[in-house]
């Protein structure tokens, strides 16, 4: 048995094993950045506490080393496409929320599921251009069997290096009728000529 059925040429077999070895690469690295000072909890605290009445956190992620959240029987978050990173720029500068990320050549895929068809929901993230590599970045929902919306469109991340524009935190209302399936996906798309998109966290906030 020489796998020829499964992988048929030295080509193929050297893309399989290059993915196999990115994969490694990225469960290394996430779990590096677990083992980094665990501030989570004190940002979910922060954005809940944040939240007017009627609101509640359902759903949090820093970006990086966290690729899911959620409970059973409610809105779950889960990291579909995306690699772990960190900027480097220090507590001095800003939280390690906004210091860790994921990205991605084209777009960070999300997946959102157990959604309530009769509840509203909010997604809420953050992003930076640390090193000012002009990022411009658009968020575009979907769910099976819809046509896709875009939710923000093309817009400019603050920069740091020369500019000293701290992290941007954003808002949108995640359109009823495709959270109304139970399930969506998020992209963070890639709409310049810089080498990747980026996201440092990613929420989702339950309404009435």
């Amino acid at each position: 048995d020489c796998n020829a059925p499964g992988i048929g040429d030295y080509e193929v077999a050297d893309v399989a094993t290059a993915e196999a070895r990115e994969r490694a690469r990225s469960a290394a690295r996430r779990q590096e950045l677990a083992g980094r000072r665990n501030a989570s909890a004190e940002r979910r605290k922060q954005l809940a506490e944040a939240l007017p009445k009627g609101e509640r956190l359902v759903c949090y992620l820093d970006c990086g080393p966290e690729v899911a959240d959620g409970r059973d029987g409610g809105p779950v978050v889960r990291e579909l496409a995306g690699t772990p990173y960190v900027y480097g720029a220090g507590e001095a500068i800003v939280p390690p929320w906004y210091d860790d990320l994921t990205f991605d050549d084209r777009e960070i895929l999300y997946e959102v599921t157990g959604l309530d068809p009769h509840k509203r929901y909010k997604l809420g993230f953050s992003w930076w251009d640390h090193n000012n590599a002009g990022r411009e970045q658009s968020v575009v929902i979907s769910a099976a069997g819809q046509q896709p919306e875009q939710v923000l469109p093309k817009t400019k991340l603050p920069a740091w290096k020369d500019r000293q524009e701290k992290p941007a935190e954003l808002g949108v209302s995640l359109p009823q009728r495709l959270s109304a399936a139970g399930a969506l996906r998020i992209s963070f798309r890639n709409d310049s000529a810089a080498a990747n998109a980026v996201v440092s966290e990613v929420w989702v906030i339950e309404g009435n």
